[in-house]
């Protein structure tokens, strides 16, 4: 009987070690933190340095950029997200505020795109899964660029009632193309 026990609360403190990893994530980036398009600074990496959330170049463009998100190990830049905002020009800036905002502004101080996620963010995650998060003190998230997907689905997201998948215009440019898939009720 006294072996059942033990092995029954072993299980339990197991299962407690583990929630907090799956309803919580870790802070990879705090208030203050920020990017450039012209800075040698590296992008924000997941932990696994899978994938890049930073500024990346349009194709046959030298001094516009993209806010995206990209996979780290493959050779040819492949994006997978990126910010429905006008192209970043050269001497952008994105930073996550001590407000919590996450903010993307050109060299002259102009807002080109924000997000909040409606509560005061306290820091920032770049997840495994390819996820770039606002998260609020619980370290849970209340923006993330899963729920905002542009032209690509990663393991692990979903497409929801309201949301669109559209895919791009060509392969050099990032403009709406003519396909799209919409997230509907089952």
């Amino acid at each position: 009987m006294a072996s059942s026990n033990f092995g029954f609360l072993q299980s339990l403190l197991l299962l407690l070690l583990l929630i907090p990893k799956v309803f919580s994530y870790d802070c990879t980036q705090i208030k203050g933190s920020s990017l450039s398009s012209t800075e040698a600074n590296p992008p924000w990496l997941s932990p696994n340095k899978e994938f890049a959330f930073g500024f990346q170049k349009l194709p046959n463009e030298e001094n516009h950029f993209l806010l995206a998100i990209w996979f780290t190990n493959i050779p040819e830049t492949t994006i997978v997200w990126f910010a429905r905002a006008d192209p970043a020009p050269k001497g952008s800036t994105l930073k996550l505020t001590d407000e919590g905002k996450l903010e993307l502004s050109d060299p002259q101080g102009k807002l080109l795109w924000e997000r909040t996620g409606g509560a005061k963010s306290m820091c920032a995650s770049m997840d495994d899964s390819g996820n770039f998060m606002l998260l609020d003190g619980d370290k849970k998230p209340i923006w993330q660029t899963f729920t905002e997907p542009t032209d690509t689905i990663l393991p692990g997201q979903t497409l929801s009632m309201g949301q669109n998948l559209t895919a791009r215009y060509s392969r050099e440019s990032y403009d709406d193309g003519r396909f799209q898939l919409h997230g509907i009720k089952s």
